[in-house]
């Protein structure tokens, strides 16, 4: 009994290719922070554009309460390099999540996957510095991997964001997921609505330049 409970916590075939696909996807993602290391100063001020990625984890409220795990990166573009204390900032871009979903009953654990666009605004406490308090707004499309005998599902998602530190080091989300289309030729129950509280941590790279720390 013991060895089939082991095997039946083991990843199945599905989703160990969905992981095997969001490494890929975070590597090809990652790979322009590569470039050479970018000295700071007036006339090299932060990067405009950004990589973020990071952890997140969130509490899912709705049909399926469940508590998640995973992977987050999103990638910033601002509107100038150049700034001053108490100036706003702002800035837009893509961002991707992908977490493991270990529901608090049924059904079993599986995956769910995202990907949309974002917008963020943030006033700045120290000169050239992006660090601070910001907001962000994402939106984009979201698909839950079919569990048991539940069915996958597809929905939009929209998401408010808080942050604070440099480039939102540290940011909670309230997620909101209304499915809207069950997986083809199915006949099983989907997914339900879903709301979810997330934690997320992000380390910034500049986009062909330094890694978080690397300068001052």
């Amino acid at each position: 009994m013991v060895a089939a409970t082991a095997h039946s916590l083991l990843p199945t075939a599905s989703v160990r290719t969905s992981l095997t696909a969001a490494a890929v996807f975070a590597a090809v993602f990652a790979a322009p922070v590569a470039g050479a290391d970018v000295g700071l100063g007036p006339s090299n001020p932060k990067p405009t554009k950004v990589f973020a990625p990071g952890i997140v984890a969130s509490i899912v409220f709705g049909d399926e309460p469940a508590f998640a795990i995973g992977l987050d990166g999103q990638y910033i573009a601002f509107d100038t390099a150049v700034s001053s204390m108490g100036k706003d900032v702002f800035g837009r871009g893509l961002y991707a999540q992908s977490q493991l979903y270990l529901p608090f009953g049924a059904p079993p654990m599986h995956l769910r996957h995202s990907v949309g666009v974002h917008a963020l605004h943030g006033v700045e406490i120290r000169e050239q510095s992006r660090e601070g308090a910001w907001t962000q707004f994402r939106f984009g499309g979201a698909f839950r991997h079919a569990a048991g005998d539940v069915a996958a599902s597809y929905g939009p998602e929209a998401q408010p964001i808080v942050g604070a530190g440099e480039y939102a080091l540290v940011w909670l989300g309230l997620r909101f997921t209304p499915p809207v289309e069950r997986a083809l030729h199915s006949t099983r129950k989907s997914h339900g609505w879903e709301t979810a509280l997330s934690l997320g941590f992000s380390l910034p790279f500049g986009v062909g330049g330094w890694p978080y720390g690397a300068v001052s």
